[in-house]
């Protein structure tokens, strides 16, 4: 069901600007726009757009995305009639569309071989159905991150666990976070830091993510 069908209050929070609902609406999609990166797709109108080989390029096209989903402009722009799936994704297809044109790159022979099957256009035009998972989908990708990222936060202590949730589940800034725990700013960085090598390292291993340097 979509998300917005759930609730009318969650709509009015969404387009208020509201934290914990835009919070919801992101890990709610997320897999939706992550599969356009990861696939890569085309247009009618001939627009090729390559997937996105590395980790760390599918997840910034991911935060840039979402980052123009969120902006006032388009959360208001959003009247809660349409299925809003289609409407992120086409503000995700005008998107890479805009960064390819401004890379002002034709796609290389090795990315060629490499997504194009989906049609973007007809993508939207069905209220975002995706065809059905098949091993390589990047929605079985997303559920291998989520336990392994959880696997890492099992090992945690209470402090740190603590952090996590409140800076990556609730989205408070370090400042809010270190007034919560009544620590300072500079040890929620620290502690922060600590647990985000510490789950890159981890992701690495398990082969998800290049291992940063």
């Amino acid at each position: 069901m979509p998300i917005f069908a759930k609730s009318r209050v969650l709509l009015d929070r969404f387009r208020s600007g509201d934290r914990a609902a835009l919070a919801e609406v992101y890990r709610f999609y997320f897999e939706d726009v992550y599969r356009l990166a990861q696939y890569g797709f085309v247009t009618r109108g001939g627009v090729r757009a390559a997937s996105l080989s590395r980790e760390a390029d599918r997840l910034d096209f991911v935060q840039d995305l979402f980052v123009k989903a969120f902006s006032e402009s388009a959360r208001c722009g959003y009247d809660g009639l349409r299925p809003y799936r289609p409407f992120l994704l086409q503000i995700a297809r005008n998107l890479r569309i805009d960064q390819l044109r401004q890379s002002n790159r034709e796609p290389s022979a090795s990315e060629l071989g490499h997504g194009f099957d989906v049609d973007i256009d007809a993508l939207i035009e069905s209220n975002g159905a995706w065809p059905d998972a098949s091993p390589g989908d990047p929605d079985l990708h997303w559920q291998r991150l989520l336990q392994e990222t959880s696997t890492v936060l099992g090992t945690l202590d209470t402090e740190v666990k603590t952090i996590a949730e409140l800076r990556f589940s609730q989205e408070l800034s370090q400042a809010d976070v270190a007034e919560r725990l009544g620590i300072t700013r500079r040890r929620v960085r620290t502690l922060e830091g600590r647990l985000l090598r510490g789950v890159r390292k981890h992701l690495s291993r398990a082969g998800l993510t290049p291992e940063e340097k």
